[in-house]
């Protein structure tokens, strides 16, 4: 196979991954960044179907190398795109003309052919190389969708690298040229996979995010519930909340104004909370703080800030004012206690609170006797 046919056959593919990128755009018209790598994709395909036919010399040379940039920075803008920043500031828009540039001063200057191809591609594959050091700055990991796809670009500058270096064209050499279209076909192909599922991987992770909070109040729910208790170490503090009379608040002010209540109180909760705890909303009007505290004196504490944060500030709604109340239980988990122990502590403590008139923080003792006695009393009352 001559190196016009593969080049033909490079164009194919990079036009047929444009087209899949467009697609899904097509499906999804709010994740730009696929326009801009199906326009990367058909650029470059373009490019490399007429490659072949570019007049010899310098201004061939440079013409097709600023081609094959506008169709990086296409890519380029596409992570943009996806890390949701401005996809196209006019410094990237710039880069394209800097192989052009430098390739008319080489010649200008009157350096030699191998020379003035040398620096264009050094040039080309340094611009290249800040798109590839972009996207793995915003990789999880070296081993993600997001790193593969710049591994994948590396490949192909390496190729560029290698066959110019060695041949002095490595577009239109027929020997060396086969080595970078062959690269680039594999690549493009990867590439493409690559970025689909990030944009995939990066979506299951949104919907399990959506699917473990509650859409009320942006607390965690059961599901979220579930994850945290699942790690490898469970905070030790608990502290269940419940709000007093939510009903007579339903009834006297409208759901809306209970909703309202329930926004607030997470809002509170949270400005309260330091940024490893956690918050559940359990169901209906209680709430669940899991906290890495392990001094009755600090937990205690932070539940009558909650208390008090609610207490002092009714809550504002229309033309109402609601008093808020809150009855809390506070629980310290021992090193070898179960989480759901723990928690029927917690839950004890709570509703002695409210058998103890409401708006109060009740800490549950580890002794199991005081509980069992305690649950005894609540269930005579």
């Amino acid at each position: 196979m001559d190196l016009t046919t593969l080049h033909l056959t490079d164009a194919l593919v990079n036009l047929t991954c444009g087209a899949m990128c467009f697609a899904i755009w097509a499906s999804r018209p709010r994740d730009r960044c696929f326009a801009f790598w199906g326009m990367g994709s058909l650029l470059y395909g373009l490019t490399a179907s007429w490659f072949p036919y570019l007049p010899a010399g310098v201004l061939g040379l440079g013409l097709g190398y600023a081609a094959l940039q506008v169709a990086n920075i296409m890519f380029w803008a596409g992570y943009r795109a996806f890390d949701k920043v401005r996809a196209l500031p006019l410094w990237l828009v710039a880069l394209p003309s800097l192989p052009l540039i430098a390739c008319l001063l080489a010649d200008f200057l009157g350096s030699s052919t191998t020379v003035t191809n040398n620096i264009t591609v050094a040039l080309y594959c340094a611009i290249s190389a800040g798109q590839v050091v972009y996207v793995l700055r915003g990789r999880n990991s070296w081993y993600d969708q997001r790193s593969i796809s710049a591994y994948a670009v590396i490949l192909i500058i390496g190729s560029i690298m290698a066959t110019s270096f060695s041949s002095g064209a490595p577009v239109k050499d027929e020997g060396s040229g086969v080595l970078f279209i062959l690269t680039d076909h594999v690549m493009s192909i990867v590439f493409t996979i690559a970025v689909i599922a990030m944009v995939g991987q990066r979506d299951l992770q949104h919907l399990i995010k959506t699917s473990r909070r509650d859409p009320l109040t942006g607390a965690l729910n059961r599901a979220g519930l579930r994850a945290v208790i699942t790690q490898d170490a469970v905070a030790p503090g608990l502290i269940l909340i419940d709000i007093d009379n939510f009903k007579r608040i339903n009834d006297q002010h409208g759901h809306d104004a209970g909703d309202e209540v329930l926004r607030e109180l997470v809002a509170r909760i949270n400005a309260a909370m330091r940024p490893t705890d956690h918050l559940i909303r359990m169901g209906g009007e209680e709430f669940l703080i899991i906290a890495d505290i392990t001094s009755q004196k600090q937990i205690v504490e932070l539940a009558e800030r909650i208390r008090n944060s609610a207490r002092t500030s009714p809550v504002q709604h229309a033309n109402a004012v609601i008093p808020v109340t809150l009855s809390i239980g506070v629980a310290l988990r021992a090193s070898n206690e179960l989480f759901v122990h723990a928690l029927k502590r917690a839950d004890l403590a709570m509703y002695h609170a409210k058998q103890s008139g409401r708006d109060r923080v009740v800490f549950a003792p580890l002794d199991g006797a005081a509980c069992a006695a305690k649950e005894q009393t609540l269930r005579l009352s």
